[in-house]
């Protein structure tokens, strides 16, 4: 069978989630998951990610992080295995998913809940994105620094290398991360792959984060022995590059 491995919306899913466990007589659990957050992470390959239980045959295996208010959390924990068992029940067949392992979160102010990344599947960018997404999981802000820097790195030389944009200069050398966003800025506005002025001056605006973003890679994160930047604006940091990132995985993929 061809498995999608089309990771389900998380809203919807928990809304089915809480639905099914009423249904089924499961009250308690249903009403504790009514004020959690659900977010889904694709790790690759089942059995390669360490789940040996069943036929995991050509399915991915998904780590699930649930984001609950902090007083939840202890009869979320103890209700976990059936929780895991109605999840994998939930899961679309033609999905070919299975879980991993569920994390329990406290839901912050300044945690990182919200922000995903652009699904791939060439190896380098899973690798990374496993990475920052088990960085994410744990709400290790600091962690995600470096590695996300690499992953933006390596998405948009990947992204100009699909419309023939260099990415070196005549001396072999990579250009910077912030030269290579304007250059995709000004081929989205030559393709008319951009409908608002909004949307333009956005991305203007983002060579300069980009630039700031290469600082703090190397001289506020773990990439180096360095001083470490603060929780609240390693999350703002990563919120705002994320989402710059996965803006342009969906016009490349329009």
């Amino acid at each position: 069978m061809y498995y999608t491995h089309e990771i389900p919306d998380p809203e919807k899913f928990k809304t089915k989630l809480i639905t099914t466990l009423k249904a089924n007589g499961n009250i308690s659990l249903a009403n504790l998951l009514l004020e959690c957050k659900i977010k889904f992470n694709d790790v690759g390959w089942a059995y390669y990610s360490g789940v040996r239980r069943g036929d995991v045959w050509d399915k991915d295996a998904v780590d699930i992080s649930i984001f609950a208010p902090e007083g939840s959390i202890k009869n979320l924990r103890a209700a976990s295995k059936s929780l895991e068992d109605w999840i994998n029940r939930l899961f679309e067949p033609e999905a070919g998913l299975v879980s991993r392992k569920i994390t329990f979160i406290p839901r912050e102010s300044d945690c990182l809940e919200d922000v995903s990344l652009p699904q791939n599947r060439e190896d380098d960018l899973e690798t990374l994105s496993r990475d920052i997404n088990e960085a994410l999981n744990r709400n290790e802000p600091a962690l995600v620094l470096d590695r996300l820097h690499t992953f933006a790195v390596k998405f948009v030389r990947s992204a100009c290398g699909k419309h023939n944009i260099s990415v070196c200069d005549d001396k072999g050398e990579f250009y910077s991360l912030q030269s290579l966003i304007g250059m995709l800025r000004k081929f989205y506005k030559k393709e008319g792959m951009l409908q608002s002025e909004f949307t333009e001056e956005a991305l203007k605006m983002s060579i300069s984060l980009f630039e700031s973003f290469n600082f703090i890679r190397n001289n506020q994160s773990f990439a180096h022995d360095n001083t470490i930047l603060n929780d609240a604006e390693a999350v703002y940091v990563v919120k705002i590059m994320s989402a710059t990132i996965s803006f342009i995985d969906r016009i490349e993929k329009s």
